[in-house]
């Protein structure tokens, strides 16, 4: 029943649209009755964590360290945005990814969040309640958010924009990269950028001549559908497929959910059926359901791919992936980046352990952690950690990301070339590879 469960829970980091920042403005004093209400919540977080931490003295060793060093604080927070706030430091003080309260600490994070999930609120039925977007890819290149590329058809695409414009504000929200953010900012304007079929975007752009333009676009229907599990307001993963010259495969999924694995199946058993060689982007992919690595290596490698092992309280779990008989049998590169977390991060640092691929691009994010999420009496929100993982070669990911075989940086000047710098160095590596083989 536990392993059943695991199986079904997410490790991932939470997307923008999966977060509901529900900041309720108490009185400035801390009250008697607010601090009592502080201490229900912290005992609420703490009781959660304890739950499912792996540790087996946790009392021991985080009850003086870390509870009880943030008590007076928490008793003196005054409101439920500086519990938050407050909440947040303590739980990082376990020094781990995926332990989090909601909502999060920034400003400029919290109104990014607050307007993606208004975006992907239920509608009347009129409305088809489906995913759209304007069919933006945006990306970080030397510390701006961009357009990596966008889609054939797209809102965006028949408005003119281009790779490598700037992306100034999302609905009058100025995005600044500068800002630390959990989510990487890109992720951000990726999910304020959906919504729900014919509702309104407006972006504003400055382009590669310098030139600052406001667009007014309609999201059109993407294709994909909504995702929930549990207590996460739902979303939704983007994929894209396409055939490069040199017959290159190519394949972008930003999550691991159902609906990308299907298209990913349905692309290699398809139009991508007699590519010579395979580009996986897994560049700001947020993670998703933890049996969907082993899928997706089942289908992209004939080989039995070992993947790590999953540490949990009760068990350890020894996952591998399944090789399909139709599975891509040719070379294999995937894209990672900062964006890259948990499941994707498993992924691309299996197939890495098992050199069945080459990995090009940024050291991925180093968040990846099994992790819940649980919804609080109080009314906030949990994510939690359940378990270890490490990667087949015996290190963690945790903290220190998966490394690239070959770094390669994004380029804005190529990039409003219609050139992905990333991409294009991985296509070079694939065609001499199978030169070689010639």
């Amino acid at each position: 029943m536990r392993i059943t469960k695991v199986v079904m829970l997410i490790i991932c980091l939470l997307p923008a649209a999966a977060v509901r920042a529900e900041i309720v403005y108490k009185p400035d004093n801390a009250s008697p009755a607010f601090s009592k209400h502080a201490v229900a919540v912290l005992d609420e977080v703490w009781t959660n964590i304890k739950k499912s931490h792996t540790s087996t003295n946790f009392e021991k060793e985080y009850r003086d360290s870390i509870y009880n060093k943030y008590l007076p604080e928490i008793k003196a927070a005054g409101n439920d945005a500086r519990l938050a706030e407050i909440l947040n430091r303590m739980v990082k003080e376990f020094g781990q990814s995926h332990i989090q309260v909601l909502p999060p600490v920034n400003e400029l994070e919290i109104m990014a969040l607050r307007a993606a999930e208004k975006n992907v609120e239920p509608v009347p039925l009129k409305a088809q309640d489906v995913p759209a977007d304007v069919g933006i890819m945006p990306c970080i290149t030397e510390g701006r958010l961009c357009v990596l590329r966008t889609v054939i058809g797209s809102p965006a695409d028949a408005a003119g924009i281009r790779a490598g414009d700037y992306i100034i504000s999302i609905n009058g929200l100025k995005l600044d990269p500068s800002v630390k953010s959990y989510i990487p900012w890109d992720t951000l304007a990726s999910f304020m950028l959906a919504g729900i079929p014919e509702s309104k975007v407006t972006l504003v752009t400055v382009n590669s001549s310098g030139i600052e333009k406001e667009y007014k676009l309609t999201r059109k229907p993407n294709g994909f559908n909504w995702f929930q599990f549990g207590a996460i307001p739902r979303t939704y993963g983007a994929f894209y497929a396409e055939v490069l010259p040199g017959n290159i495969g190519y394949v972008h999924l930003t999550a691991f959910f159902p609906d990308q694995i299907t298209s990913f199946v349905k692309a290699i058993t398809g139009k991508l059926k007699n590519v010579s060689g395979l580009i996986i982007d897994m560049r700001n992919n947020v993670g998703g359901v933890v049996i969907l690595p082993q899928w997706l290596a089942g289908w992209s490698c004939p080989a039995v791919i070992k993947m790590g092992k999953l540490q949990l309280k009760e068990t350890t779990l020894t996952p591998s992936s399944y090789p399909q008989q139709q599975c891509f049998k040719g070379p294999v590169v995937i894209l990672i980046n900062e964006g890259t977390a948990s499941a994707a991060e498993i992924f691309a640092a299996s197939m890495q352990d098992s050199k069945t691929a080459v990995l090009f691009g940024s050291t991925t994010s180093g968040k990846c952690l099994p992790s819940q999420f649980l919804k609080l009496p109080s009314g906030f929100r949990l994510q939690t950690i359940f378990g270890d993982y490490e990667r087949e070669n015996g290190k963690h990911i945790e903290h220190l990301g998966v490394t690239p075989d070959v770094p390669v940086a994004l380029k804005l000047s190529d990039l409003r070339n219609n050139l992905d710098t990333v991409r294009e160095a991985a296509a070079k590596y694939l065609l001499q590879k199978l030169d070689e083989k010639k």
